[in-house]
């Protein structure tokens, strides 16, 4: 067997392509989150998602409207009031 090495490993490669994939929020969700807001309700979103991710949705479907929204993950110890 051939001595490999990270450097020879990593030798005459050929970049196939990206690939992303995209999940939009469902229909209606965003106006949901309206009807919430205006009648008073505390929305808090509660996901697996990374906390890019879990704020770009937020974002979108009118949870935050900044990027400085807190995002908290499940390593933190949360007590919500």
């Amino acid at each position: 067997m051939p001595n490999v090495t990270a450097q020879s490993a990593e030798s005459s490669l050929v970049f196939i392509g990206v690939t992303a994939m995209y999940d939009p929020p469902r229909d209606g969700v965003r106006d949901a989150v309206a009807v919430c807001k205006k009648a008073g309700i505390r929305i808090v979103m509660i996901t697996g998602d990374y906390q890019i991710t879990a704020l770009s949705i937020a974002k979108q479907v009118g949870i935050v409207s900044s990027d400085d929204a807190e995002v908290i993950t499940g390593s933190q110890t949360v007590c919500l009031e």
